[in-house]
């Protein structure tokens, strides 16, 4: 199925968001990449955080969706939106 979506039409998009993970709900800026029907690619700078789901807003996109995390290479990571 990953690769499924990895095939998806994806739009470009290169606009800020901020991601909320965490028991206390940690904050994080991040730029949204690009974006399809099922997910996104955001680069974040977490350091050693890794969470499994997140929460990940963007005013510019219109954009308020829970995410899980389906891939992370350093500063970039793979999103899948929530059902």
């Amino acid at each position: 199925m990953a690769n499924e979506l990895r095939n998806e039409k994806r739009k470009f998009a290169l606009k800020t968001g901020q991601i909320f993970f965490g028991e206390q709900q940690d904050c994080c800026d991040c730029l949204v990449w690009d974006m399809a029907k099922s997910g996104a690619m955001i680069e974040a700078d977490l350091g050693e955080a890794s969470p499994k789901k997140l929460r990940l807003i963007s005013k510019a996109l219109y954009l308020d969706q829970l995410c899980e995390v389906v891939w992370r290479e350093g500063r970039k990571i793979g999103l899948k939106f929530a059902t």
